[in-house]
């Protein structure tokens, strides 16, 4: 009997452990699951914990995984507002939040994307039926209607799915476009044809703001200049009356300011090297045949008299 004691309390174990993972249940995080009765649904567990149920076969427990997933639609043609055709991919986000009605009316988790799959094209056809061409294939970023599209899709599916299908549908979006081939030449074309027009849209306002900077270009060189040519002939009328000032002096005697004259000729003339054959009858040069009498003689001026006697030249 002792022999045997071990064998009993380990068949003991067993049997508890048996009884205990029948009457508990363990909800991982991530996973939500119904309690039937007799083929009933008759609790949800949609949080991570333990809880309690009867023995199978009074009651069953069926899981899911409630983590978020996503699914694709198929690459189809639909029709625009105004009748063009294009290629769209669809792709949804999803996951289980109504159990029972999972359990219910879907069953499985592949079954659960076939019928969402349904929900998403019915959607999709409806709503790029109000869609104009233009707002899925265009050169300007601002008309284009996809995040629109994309939230109007989200708003119909989400209530049914959680309805029909216990699932909630957390996002919905494009994740391709395409061109039927009939479609494709046409399309780049007038593609072609609207930016050319935003060229030459851009190049007009481009020339009409060059004239503007050009003109107001113009008027300040005109105006520049005005004050420039003021400035100027204020400047012409100060140096001419200097000048008037200046030769006052010389108008009252011709013979100074020629001799003068004739003096810094000489001085523009020769340096220390100069070798030259003069004629000493003519200007400037006579100026070096004068001898003293002549100068300081009756010939010569006061003035004349007195610029001799200021370089050294002793009278007689």
């Amino acid at each position: 009997m002792r022999k045997n004691l071990p064998i009993l309390l380990a068949g003991v174990v067993i049997l508890l452990l048996f009884i205990l993972l029948q009457v508990v249940v363990i909800v991982r995080e991530g996973e939500v699951a119904v309690i039937t009765q007799f083929g009933k649904p008759v609790k949800e567990l949609t949080s991570s914990g333990r809880y309690t149920r009867l023995p199978w076969p009074i009651q069953r427990v069926y899981r899911f995984d409630g983590r978020l997933r996503t699914m694709e639609t198929s690459f189809e043609e639909a029709i625009t507002q105004d009748k063009k055709n294009v290629l769209i991919g669809l792709f949804a986000a999803w996951r289980i939040t109504r159990p029972t009605i999972f359990l219910e009316r879907v069953g499985s988790e592949a079954q659960a994307e076939s019928n969402l799959d349904g929900l998403v094209r019915s959607h999709r056809s409806s709503l790029l039926g109000q869609v104009p061409f233009t707002s899925l294939v265009n050169t300007n970023r601002e008309l284009l209607a996809f995040e629109k599209l994309e939230q109007d899709m989200l708003r119909g599916i989400q209530g049914e799915a959680l309805e029909l299908y216990g699932m909630e549908v957390v996002t919905v979006g494009v994740h391709k476009l395409g061109l039927p081939e009939a479609n494709t030449q046409a399309v780049f074309h007038r593609m072609k044809a609207d930016l050319l027009w935003e060229a030459e849209k851009y190049s007009s306002q481009g020339l009409a703001e060059a004239e503007i900077i050009k003109a107001g270009a113009d008027a300040d060189r005109a105006e520049i200049l005005a004050k420039a040519e003021r400035e100027a002939k204020e400047t012409l009328a100060e140096a001419e009356e200097a000048a008037m000032e200046f030769y006052k002096p010389f108008q009252q005697d011709p013979a100074f300011a020629n001799f003068l004259k004739e003096l810094e000729t000489l001085e523009e003339i020769f340096d220390e090297k100069t070798a030259v054959i003069l004629n000493m009858g003519e200007a400037p040069f006579r100026q070096l045949k004068r001898d003293r009498e002549n100068i300081l003689g009756g010939t010569g001026t006061n003035s004349t008299r007195q610029v001799v006697e200021d370089k050294g030249v002793p009278p007689n």
